[in-house]
């Protein structure tokens, strides 16, 4: 994957269910259908809250949408990140109603500084292939539910 290639595409009407999960937090966002809004459920510390979308909230989910490479990493890049402990590794999937889009899995290290760092490394297991992204990809782990 080369910088600028598309990793993951598709239009907002055809998403019907976001997660990003990582060992100590979890963030989903569904909707019954694409004319309808997303609800929003956190789940930190052993604590779940659902909320309505937000602006705010409907801004990181967009970033979900659409996924470019920022950077391709070298060849060993793969096997390092493959190898993190799963406390480590933040998985992002994005689902669309039946075949319309299949179900796009992305797997993101979570040692990245999320305030600091403009990139954060990623793989797709099924493609073994490593690069780095837009850690705006991330965004929706940090926001509140309000």
């Amino acid at each position: 994957m080369k910088s600028g290639d598309e990793v993951f595409s598709t239009l907002e009407e055809e998403v019907l269910s976001v997660r990003l999960r990582g060992a100590h937090e979890q963030v989903t966002a569904t909707r019954k259908s694409s004319a309808a809004p997303f609800r929003d459920r956190f789940e930190r510390a052993g604590a779940r809250t659902e909320c309505a979308s937000t602006p705010e909230l409907e801004a990181a989910l967009k970033q979900t949408f659409s996924i470019r490479a920022r950077q391709s990493l070298d060849a060993n890049a793969f096997e390092r990140l493959m190898a993190l402990p799963k406390v480590d590794v933040i998985e992002l999937e994005v689902i669309g109603p039946g075949k319309a889009i299949d179900p796009f899995r992305l797997s993101l290290a979570s040692s990245v500084d999320r305030k600091r760092a403009p990139h954060v490394e990623a793989f797709l297991r099924e493609y073994e292939s490593a690069f780095s992204v837009d850690a705006r990809v991330l965004d929706l782990l940090a926001l509140p539910c309000r």
